[in-house]
């Protein structure tokens, strides 16, 4: 889904900047996010493989967001 409009949207957390070396085992494997709500991933330097899965976890679409994306 597209929002055209983000200022219809609330932020209600924010999670700290991490490394390689710092990122949580949970945001490494299969990672659910609850139904109606989103994330954003900004990638400050480098880059970051995004896989979004199916529910059995095929993978049903894959990006590459560097830090110039």
């Amino acid at each position: 889904m597209i929002i055209e409009n983000t200022d219809l949207l609330v932020k209600y957390k924010t999670l700290p900047t991490w490394t390689e070396a710092t990122l949580p085992k949970t945001f490494q494997t299969q990672h659910n996010t609850q139904s109606g709500t989103w994330g954003k991933i900004t990638v400050e330097v480098g880059q970051l493989q995004y896989d979004a899965l199916s529910e059995t976890g095929t993978v049903i679409s894959s990006e590459m967001i560097t830090s110039n994306h």
